[in-house]
């Protein structure tokens, strides 16, 4: 990160993006919070996202209220939104507005380098959270040192030379693995729902970052 400093902006959920040189990222993979957030009607429509179209994500990783500490400490992958499709993906991409963009493979390995460096940045990001008076669960999980989930968390969907690629290292517990963080593999299996795959959002630091609303709720 630039001069070590942690510049903030918040998405239209209230959910920090950290500025990483020449582009904001997610400080989080896209939670169930914000995704829920979105099917609750922020734009939401059609037929795709049903019921029972989010029985069945759940069904492969189901959810926990964002402030279980506990829960969040042994399944942490359960606030996440993961095993989503590509063009479920694009639908809340543009819900979040038409600057955002899941991150190239290069971009998001710098979120390793910023874990490195988290603890220095730790209180400074709180503080900007909450004087941004971002969404609620972000500070509990960055006071709770669930951030940037880099060197372990979920495999997340990012894009390589024009192809889809997962990178990451997935917790443990969720997929047994021995994956290395930095390690990108192409994305083959389009028709079965990868349970521990999410995906983060990215702009450059010259777009405009939509505001919380003010009547937004949470």
């Amino acid at each position: 990160m630039a001069n070590g400093s942690s510049i903030i902006k918040l998405d239209k959920t209230g959910f920090p993006l950290i500025c990483l040189g020449d582009f904001y990222i997610s400080l989080f993979p896209v939670s169930k919070y914000q995704f829920e957030k979105f099917l609750s009607g922020f734009g939401c429509k059609g037929e795709m996202f049903t019921q029972t179209w989010y029985k069945e994500v759940l069904d492969i990783n189901s959810r926990i209220v964002w402030w279980d500490k506990d829960a969040f400490k042994n399944t942490p992958w359960n606030l996440f939104i993961t095993g989503l499709y590509k063009n479920e993906i694009d639908v809340f991409i543009s819900y979040m507005g038409n600057e955002y963009q899941l991150p190239d493979v290069c971009q998001w390995k710098l979120l390793l380098d910023f874990e490195k460096e988290k603890n220095q940045q730790k209180q400074k990001i709180i503080e900007e959270l909450s004087r941004m008076n971002a969404a609620k669960p972000s500070i509990f999980w960055v006071e709770n040192n669930m951030f940037p989930l880099a060197e372990e968390g979920l495999w997340e969907m990012t894009i390589d030379k024009g192809r889809l690629c997962g990178i990451g290292k997935p917790w443990q517990k969720f997929q047994p693995n021995s994956w290395k963080p930095d390690d990108a593999r192409g994305i083959m299996n389009d028709n079965d729902r990868i349970k521990y795959l999410g995906f983060r959002l990215l702009v450059s630091n010259k777009s405009k970052i939509l505001k919380r609303p003010e009547n937004f709720q949470l």
